[in-house]
């Protein structure tokens, strides 16, 4: 029988700079297909917001994240696996009604 088991956290707070916020997260994810006892992400950066109305929110932020891959002991010959990582991302949402009209 085939496992996967995954929890995120995170957080956002604003500066006291107009629209910027830092944030931070955390991520663990466990998969016995892909072999991974315990697979452990956390990072944190700087973002900015673009544009929030009531309908639409876009955001700019990039930062940095560190990862650690610890395998099941069927695959003992594969090492522990950590990594640094750097990511910078455009999120941007609209949330339309059941109708598919704007709200």
């Amino acid at each position: 029988m085939a496992t996967r088991n995954e929890i995120g956290l995170s957080a956002q707070h604003l500066l006291p700079w107009n629209n910027w916020y830092y944030t931070g997260l955390a991520d663990f994810l466990q998969s016995s297909v892909q072999g991974i006892q315990l697979k452990s992400t956390f990072g944190g950066g700087i973002g900015r917001i673009i544009k929030n109305t009531g309908r639409t929110s876009f955001n700019v932020y990039g930062g940095f994240a560190w990862q650690k891959i610890n395998y099941q002991e069927a695959l003992s010959h594969l090492q522990a696996n950590k990594s640094l990582r750097m990511r910078a991302a455009l999120p941007a949402e609209r949330w339309l009604t059941s109708q598919g009209h704007d709200v």
